[in-house]
């Protein structure tokens, strides 16, 4: 191999790896708009939920995931997290499936999480929610 060509080689290969590295730097998911959304979770004799989770996921193609731990009081306030893990609060505007998920009291006690019945709408602005378990 002559010196010429190794450098041609070694230029190649520097190119290639400038390219694939700077392709990777695009692919942080846009951040999102989100409005400020907060609640309280009832229990079905409407008393507030103490503990859990919950989780409101978009009804489409590409769902997208806001979720908030219940407070002692039952309130919540949620956060919309990317795909890249940076977290927003709020939730974008669409019509979501609500879940709340229990806290695990034992690692043999199997909790079943609960979907509230129906959808709930996030418009733009300020979103105040009373929920209620079924």
């Amino acid at each position: 191999m002559t010196p010429g060509h190794l450098l041609r080689t070694l230029l190649l290969i520097a190119a290639a790896m400038l390219f694939f590295v700077g392709c990777g730097g695009g692919s942080a998911s846009p951040a999102p708009t989100t409005h400020p959304v907060s609640g309280k979770l009832l229990s079905k004799a409407g008393r507030p939920v103490t503990e859990g989770s919950i989780e409101f996921v978009t009804i489409g193609p590409t769902p997208v995931r806001a979720t908030a731990d219940v407070s002692a009081d039952g309130s919540f306030s949620l956060t919309t997290m990317t795909a890249d893990g940076k977290k927003y609060p709020g939730a974008e505007v669409g019509d979501y499936k609500v879940t709340w998920y229990p806290v695990m009291k034992s690692e043999s006690q199997s909790e079943v999480p609960v979907a509230l019945r129906g959808t709930q709408k996030i418009v733009a602005g300020s979103n105040e929610l009373n929920l209620k378990l079924p």
